[in-house]
This record gives C-alpha cells, sequence and structure tokens, in this order.
C-alpha cells in the first residue's frame, strides 16, 4: 500500500519533533514549549543529547527524547508518542508509557548525583511526554503533571515531576479563538495539526502570536522541503504499514492454528469414544478397565454405555 506525503511533515513525528527542537536555531522555540508546558518561566533551554536522529528505518531503536539542561539548573527530557506502545491499550490503561515515564524521570535525576555532591544542589528534573493517543481515559486535561504527595495531599518533593500531554484534545481546542489560546494550547495545535491543510490559517494566526512557535514552524517548513527528510520520512510509514501488515497476517495464522488445534482434539475425542464404544460392545471388560484404557472418566463411560448405538 502507498500513500501520498503531506506537504509539511507532521512534527508529531517523534523524529521530525526532535529534529525540530535539537537544531541550534531552535532555542526559541525550546523554551517557548518548555515555558508553556511546565507553567513556569524557562530563560534557556541547551540541548544536552545532540546526537542526530538516526538516519534509517529502523530507527525506532532509538530513544527520541531531547533532553535540556535550563538556565537555573533543572532539567527536562521531552519526548513525543506518536503511537502507542508495544502491548499498550485502553484495557491496560497504556501501563507501559506511564512505567517508561517514570523511568526516564527516575534516569534523568539520579545522573545528578556525583562524588562530593550535597544534596541540596540537586535540581528539578521533568520528564515530558506528548502523546497523540490518550493516555488517561478518565482525565481531558491538556497538561497533566504528577508530583510526588500521599493520599492527602502532603508534598514529599516537588523535585521531580512526569508531565503528559494529551494531543486528543486538540480537536476541541480548535472550537476556541486563538485569542483564547493559552500558550500550551497553542503548541498542541501546532503540534498536532500543523500538517493539515485546513488548519493553515489557523496556524498562521498561531505563529504570529507565538515567536517561538514561528521558529518552530520554519524549521518544520524547511525540513518538510528536504528531499532526504520527506525519503527517510516515506521508509517509516512503509515501515510502520508493513510491520502492521505482518503483525494482521500472524494474528490469522494464529486463530487459523487454534482453529485447527481445536478441531483435531474433537476428532481424538470421537476416535477415543468410538473405541470405548467397542470396547463396551465386547461385554468382556469392566467400565473401570475401559476407562483406565481409554483416559476416559467413568462417567463418560457410563454415557457412552448408555448412548444409542
Amino acid at each position: 500500500m502507498s500513500f501520498a506525503l503531506p506537504k509539511i511533515l507532521p512534527p508529531y513525528d517523534d523524529q521530525i519533533f526532535k529534529s525540530i527542537l535539537t537544531r541550534p536555531e531552535a532555542e526559541l522555540a525550546r523554551v517557548d514549549l518548555l515555558s508553556a508546558l511546565l507553567d513556569r518561566t524557562v530563560r534557556s533551554a541547551a540541548v544536552v543529547n545532540v546526537e542526530p536522529p538516526k538516519r534509517d528505518i529502523n530507527a525506532k531503536n532509538e530513544r527520541f527524547d531531547v533532553s535540556c539542561l535550563f538556565d537555573d539548573g533543572d532539567q527536562a527530557a521531552v519526548e513525543m508518542q506518536a503511537d502507542p506502545m508495544e502491548g499498550d491499550n485502553s484495557a491496560n490503561e497504556h501501563q507501559n508509557i506511564r512505567d517508561r515515564s517514570l523511568y526516564g524521570l527516575a534516569d534523568l535525576h539520579a545522573n545528578q548525583t556525583g562524588k562530593g555532591k550535597d544534596y541540596s544542589d540537586i535540581r528539578k528534573s521533568y520528564q515530558i511526554t506528548i502523546c497523540n493517543y490518550r493516555v488517561f481515559r478518565y482525565e481531558h486535561k491538556l497538561v497533566e503533571t504528577f508530583k510526588m504527595r500521599n493520599a492527602g495531599g502532603m508534598v514529599l518533593s516537588e523535585a521531580i515531576a512526569s508531565v503528559f500531554v494529551d494531543l486528543t484534545l486538540v480537536s476541541g481546542i480548535l472550537k476556541k479563538s486563538v485569542d483564547d489560546m493559552n500558550p500550551a494550547e497553542m503548541w498542541a495545535v501546532f503540534l498536532a495539526r500543523a500538517d493539515a491543510p485546513q488548519c493553515a490559517d489557523i496556524i498562521d494566526q498561531i505563529i504570529v502570536r507565538k515567536e517561538g512557535i514561528n521558529v518552530a514552524n520554519t524549521m518544520l517548513t524547511t525540513i518538510s522541503q528536504d528531499v532526504r527528510e520527506r525519503a527517510l520520512f516515506h521508509s517509516r510509514k512503509m515501515a510502520a504499514q508493513d510491520a502492521e501488515h505482518d503483525k494482521r497476517v500472524a494474528e490469522k495464522r494464529l486463530l487459523k492454528l487454534q482453529d485447527d488445534l481445536a478441531n483435531a482434539e474433537k476428532n481424538t475425542a470421537i476416535t477415543i469414544a468410538n473405541i470405548a464404544k467397542q470396547l463396551l460392545s465386547l461385554g468382556v471388560l469392566t467400565h473401570e478397565q475401559i476407562a483406565t484404557a481409554t483416559g476416559l472418566t467413568l462417567a463418560e463411560i457410563e454415557r457412552i454405555h448408555n448412548s444409542p448405538l
């Protein structure tokens, strides 16, 4: 199956998202995005993991978070999650992405420690996960922030926070005028709809009001016009389609195998019942002996004995 590439590539694609934020000229975009999602002032945000996205269709093996160090020493890891993780769904409440967020946050925070470093010097750490699908079924907040508190709400520490952003709520945000949108909502609209031609006018209104988003949009346009970037995006999408196709074929084969096994077991049961019936007709063996020979229960032997020939 083939598909037409959009004129503007989607910023909710994890590699494109990382490519935008890790560019040297993206400082203003990073600062603006982090300030909006964390609801705090971030004056600078230097990228710590500067390695470029992997340049092949198997690049999903790489972590796509963007680690940033703030001007005051605080830090954040931001990642885009376009699709649910393997094994995640609404039934298990997307537990894998929750656990990965927690692991990433713990790893980020623990890496601050060093020999001779005082605990009071440890700065705040944020793990920000932007999802293009709903993680929390019963919550309808664009930005959901989790911190360490007890059941009564008493704060143990404000030093770490796991932040989830739900891009599925953008359809509701689009009912507002741009003037009524807050910074986080403007960023959500850009990330979720920048590639949608029908939203071009709204995106234009947003970039006029938000310089940081304007910077991100300029870089997204440049990326979208790059022949190599478009070819890589196409390769990733085709690889994803092939993987989904292979998964569905495997599922169909498994269902057929299960059906064949069930039929084999049924035929085996019929064969054993026929053997038991023949032994009963001889009138030589007791029911207990036939049960032992065939593996059937006495109740099953009695039922066969009483059934019409």
